[in-house]
């Protein structure tokens, strides 16, 4: 798995991912891009799991989105009821982070939710990467982009399924 972490300010999304994979126990690859642009650029995407299944994933959710679905909130809930149906998506292990001007959720092929608060995380280091950014947020004067990179870089001290080779993207909310 990996580690990607998301904060919503009033004016500005922030998300970053780790770049590792690993096959079992075994470092794969360190450089992988776990957070990415999508729809024009208007769609920050975050994956966690394994590969194909998060762009299995993430392309069910684009073909919602470009054929007349236009919301983000309401294509997710249309893949999570597909969940029900469709044998293939059941077995996807991969969890998403998903942001765009209106919406910042979580999505599984199991289930989709709006994360309380301002922040949310996927994947095995997401326990240390939330914590970390909570404690920060609460406890310093540190500006919404340093919180995330410095709860990545902490994350990846403690999990060793993260690595601190950290992509990180923002969608601006003007």
């Amino acid at each position: 798995m990996s580690t990607v972490l998301a904060m919503k300010t009033d004016k500005l999304m922030i998300m970053a991912g780790d770049g590792q994979i690993t096959k079992g126990r075994s470092i794969f690859k360190t450089t992988s891009r776990k957070v990415n642009r999508f729809h024009f650029n208007k769609l920050l995407i975050g994956q966690s799991g394994p590969t194909a299944d998060s762009y299995l994933l993430i392309d069910c959710l684009l073909d919602k989105l470009q054929s007349g679905e236009r919301d983000l909130l309401r294509a997710s809930i249309e893949i999570a009821k597909e969940y029900r149906i469709d044998p293939n998506l059941r077995n996807l292990e991969s969890e998403l982070l998903l942001a765009d001007k209106k919406d910042f959720l979580f999505l599984s092929a199991q289930d989709v939710t709006e994360p309380d608060g301002e922040f949310a995380a996927v994947g095995s280091g997401s326990p240390y990467a939330l914590a970390a950014a909570r404690a920060l947020a609460r406890h310093t004067t540190l500006d919404g982009r340093t919180i995330v990179l410095e709860a990545m870089k902490i994350a990846a001290e403690m999990c060793p399924y993260t690595n601190d080779n950290i992509t990180l993207e923002e969608l601006n909310y003007d």
